[in-house]
């Protein structure tokens, strides 16, 4: 038998299908989709086994060839016991790495919890004592492992000790899960002679506990120290899966639903067992959460799995918990701040099937379900479904993938849909399903105000005087408002006012960002960050002067507006520790404060019953940006963050504070009209020739020179337009980011139909740039066309 593997490589030259034989003592143990130790390229490694055959491809080909036979490797031992990757999830893989572009690698490692990746050690052994002296002995005893040798003369020695037979070297690979334990204890005996504790002891331990349980109930490790010792009870250290917990509490009352809700509720539970795409269009509060509750029940009556995908972590807390209030059920949570152990332990849960309901981010859709009935993803509009890093991916795509292989409904729910969704909705490939009306109270009132008029009018503030009215309105009538300010930081950048230096990173070459809390400026995109310098870097003035407005400086002014005023912050920088989201999404839903004041992360999904003023600072500055995309994110940050106010019944306010009044995308959420902004957007793609309507990839090259990589470019590009005159090729251009790593960045960009297959142009591209100085990139999900 022959095993079809991938070997752990993460290298383009090797990223393919290698084939080695299976020793008869593994043929009942291996099997698609467990890691086995392969002999490649002289040196021990793990391969992943995707697939078998009764006989060599190799041998078959040299048959017919009449060649020299080759010998085939064989298998040297099996890590896993079973497989830690169905069929499903290796196809997965293979679709990734096609669409991506990635190594197989790259792909494995989203598939595979960091905790059962392997560490390889290579230990040093004694062959033959008797060439060797005590010296030299103590000298290889006190180095166990080759990995941990680090001075050079020790290696040679070693080297020499290996070519003359005395010393050898085993290769070792072990897993990097550490499972957590607990203390279990459980009668085995009883007595007559009891203490009142160990009396009741005995009868707390009628089943097994666990000693936290037991010291709960006031039983002291003491007490069962003495029980242990006299035979009465045993002690048994027993592994346990980790769970996660929130602090953020959540009320779900079962409903009845409303006519809408049960219509697509019914609509939906129709296509049970069968692959259908559907979108739940509701306005904010209209309860498309309901309609996911009872097709949770329909899902747990018919024991199945339920995948839900929220777009940020932020997110989670209030969704798991409202699942958990309704349903005395399991729930494995999955996202990017667990520990890798945590992270594991919920993958197991799902594997064990012991979670039916999985929570999660988009890395969610990587988990090995077995019995999955339902997939919903949540705020489908948000881009945190794409991951632009290498393996590039879209959850969207990759929930479509599974949801055709387990023959089950997707379910996308969103009061704003993305552009993309809402056109195949119009070429009938999902069936749209609407809920117009809120079941409790109304929607609020939306005001746009001028920051034009206001600057006329005297009003230097960065608040309005209308907003300023309605904070201290709610604040009388205790009741909360929400201010959303999409800009990190105090300032967007620091200029000299001597010589109009501004300070950019060194790796980027983009504008730093000031901090004024950690007296510091920061790159938002790579992550650089320097303190803040007291003269300037050129003409050594000290005129250094912060431009622009961000978050921390906002909540400075309110502050000093507002003194009295409880006011919470959530950004990027003040929600780095592990439950810091759920904290303070927890604090303000119990009214810990007045104001919460945050960048995106605040503007969608969250439902606090008390708020009922919702205000939208800097709204137009996203129109501003180079992106196709800049009039959808814009409308569904602002339409989102307009629909949190009055969620229980209350007169409610939203205010808009911007610029560009007029631009059609503010005026349609003013009116609260998604269908004349879509009509004008879609028509705005289909101009300027963008996704949905056309297919859109960049090419993306990274050289030393500068000039030389534009010139490379602008070469390929014609070799492409030769031979492809229905393309359209935007550049070359520099990118938005210029300068990144020591490198110049180049692109052009793409265009043409739909379905027109790009993957042997894009193949040929690679191939030109193999052996070439550049580094190549595609861009996929391109968003800044610059």
């Amino acid at each position: 038998m022959y095993a079809s593997v991938i070997v752990n490589v993460n290298a383009k030259a090797v990223s393919r299908l290698f084939e080695y034989e299976v020793p008869k003592s593994l043929e009942k143990t291996v099997k698609p989709g467990v890691r086995v130790v392969v002999d490649f390229n002289s040196r021990l490694t793990t391969a992943m086994v995707v697939f078998l055959s009764a006989n060599s491809s190799y041998e078959t080909e040299q048959l017919n060839k009449d060649t020299k036979t080759v010998k085939i490797k064989e298998i040297q031992a099996i890590i896993d016991i079973k497989p830690i990757l169905t069929n499903e999830l290796l196809n997965l893989v293979d679709y990734i790495k096609q669409q991506s572009f990635a190594t197989y690698q790259q792909c494995f490692d989203l598939v595979i919890p960091s905790a059962l990746h392997t560490n390889h050690k290579r230990k040093i052994i004694i062959k033959n004592e008797n060439i060797l002296d005590e010296i030299s002995i103590k000298r290889i005893q006190a180095h166990r492992y080759l990995n941990d040798i680090k001075d050079q003369s020790d290696i040679e020695w070693l080297n020499k000790r290996i070519l003359e037979g005395s010393v050898g070297l085993i290769d070792k690979f072990s897993k990097k899960h550490k499972a957590k334990t607990e203390i279990v204890y459980s009668i085995l005996k009883t007595s007559n002679q009891l203490t009142i504790k160990q009396q009741q002891a005995i009868d707390l331990l009628s089943s097994p506990k666990t000693r936290k349980e037991l010291k709960e109930e006031g039983i002291s490790l003491g007490v069962l120290n003495r029980m242990s010792k006299k035979g009465l009870i045993q002690a048994r250290t027993v592994e346990t899966l980790r769970r996660v917990r929130h602090q953020f509490t959540e009320n779900s009352n079962l409903v009845e639903l409303t006519n809408e809700q049960a219509n697509a509720y019914h609509q939906i539970k129709a296509s049970y067992g069968n692959y259908r795409r559907f979108l739940i269009q509701g306005i904010t509060g209209s309860g498309k959460t309901e309609v996911y509750l009872s097709l949770i029940k329909d899902m747990l009556d018919l024991q199945k799995q339920v995948l839900i995908l929220v777009p940020e972590i932020a997110l989670i807390p209030q969704m798991a918990e409202r699942i958990r209030a309704r349903f005395d059920e399991e729930i494995a949570v999955v996202h990017s701040k667990l520990s890798s152990n945590e992270r594991y332990d919920q993958w197991r849960l799902i594997d064990q099937n012991k979670a039916s309901i999985v929570v999660g981010t988009r890395s969610a859709c990587f988990m090995p379900f077995n019995r999955l009935g339902l997939i919903v993803i949540d705020e489908e509009q948000d881009r945190s479904y794409i991951q632009k890093d290498v393996p590039s991916y879209d959850a969207n795509e990759l929930c479509m993938f599974r949801a055709k292989h387990h023959k089950i409904p997707l379910v996308y729910g969103s009061a704003t849909p993305s552009i993309k969704t809402a056109y195949d909705v119009s070429l009938g490939k999902i069936t749209k399903l609407c809920l117009t009306k809120r079941p409790v109270g109304v929607e609020p009132s939306i005001r746009v105000i001028d920051m034009k008029e206001e600057l006329i009018s005297g009003n230097l503030s960065v608040f309005s005087k209308k907003l300023k009215q309605a904070v201290e309105k709610r604040l009388k009538k205790k009741e909360q408002t929400m201010i959303l300010v999409n800009k990190r930081g105090y300032a967007s950048f620091v200029m000299c006012r001597a010589c109009s230096h501004v300070i950019k990173c060194e790796h980027c070459q983009i504008s730093l960002s000031y901090h004024k809390k950690e007296h510091r400026l920061k790159c938002h995109h790579c992550g650089f960050e320097r303190p803040m310098p007291s003269k300037c870097g050129v003409c050594q003035s000290t005129k250094i002067r912060e431009v622009g407005i961000g978050i921390e400086q906002v909540e400075e002014r309110l502050i000093k507006e507002f003194p009295t005023a409880r006011i919470l912050r959530m950004d990027k920088d003040t929600t780095k520790g592990k439950h810091a989201i759920d904290e303070k999404l927890s604090a303000f839903n119990h009214q810990t404060y007045d104001i919460l004041i945050g960048t995106s992360m605040i503007s969608k999904g969250h439902d606090f019953k008390n708020v009922t003023l919702v205000a939208v600072m800097l709204a137009d500055l996203q129109l501003k940006l180079p992106s196709y995309l800049a009039n959808e994110e814009t409308y569904n940050m602002i339409a989102q963050a307009a629909g949190r106010p009055g969620r229980k019944g209350q007169s409610s306010e939203v205010i808009i504070q911007a610029y560009e009044v007029n631009h059609f995308v503010i005026q349609a959420v003013r009116n609260n009209d998604y269908t004349s902004y879509y009509k004008q957007e879609i028509k705005q793609r289909q101009l300027g020739r963008y996704q949905p309507i056309y297919q859109v990839v960049k090419v993306i090259l990274k050289g030393k020179e500068d000039d030389k990589t534009s010139q490379s470019l602008l070469e390929l590009k014609r070799q492409l337009l030769k031979r492809h005159s229905q393309f359209e090729i935007l550049g070359p251009t520099q990118l938005y980011i210029h300068y990144q790593n020591k490198r110049f960045l180049h692109q052009i960009t793409i265009k043409t139909r739909p379905n027109y297959d790009l993957k042997p142009i894009l193949d040929r591209i690679e191939n030109h740039y193999k052996d070439k100085s550049f580094y190549l990139e595609f861009d996929f999900y391109p968003d800044m066309i610059e």
